[in-house]
């Protein structure tokens, strides 16, 4: 009895040491490769930011713009808006993500 339960312990031990390598494993190949093919490139860009603090970078995102000719006055409305205020912050990187234009037809959308 006592040698079935030393050698359960054992096996335990084993698969666990032997399933946090894998796992180890795993996360080395996740983080050492870009997860989009990218032919091969070098993924990695440096990003030179002048002004402020070495350890400050201010980043603003705009997302969902949603431009259209069939309302110009969005295009107007952001220009007023958003200019003054990124002037005001002057961001390092401006970001743009989601829709950049938008649809007049919304049954496509759903």
């Amino acid at each position: 009895m006592g040698t079935i339960l030393i050698l359960m312990i054992l096996l335990c031990l084993t698969s666990t040491s032997h399933e946090a390598r894998i796992i180890e494993q795993e996360e080395e190949e996740f983080y050492s490769k870009p997860n989009w093919n990218n032919n091969n490139r070098n993924s990695r860009r440096v990003i030179d930011v002048k002004g402020g603090p070495e350890s400050v970078v201010w980043v603003v995102q705009l997302s969902d713009l949603h431009f259209s000719v069939h309302h110009p006055e969005r295009a107007l409305d952001f220009k007023t808006i958003v200019g003054p205020t990124l002037s005001m912050i002057n961001p390092s990187l401006v970001l743009i993500t989601g829709d950049l234009t938008g649809l007049l037809v919304y049954a496509l959308w759903v």
